[in-house]
């Protein structure tokens, strides 16, 4: 059980930076 909520959570964390990266880089297109 730990393990898979500790894989969820790396997941969730790979997620948003991947989400972030995307946002930073529509933000650089736009301006």
């Amino acid at each position: 059980m730990k393990i898979k909520i500790i894989i969820g959570l790396i997941a969730i964390f790979l997620f948003t930076l991947i989400a972030e990266a995307r946002n930073v880089n529509k933000f650089s297109y736009t301006t």
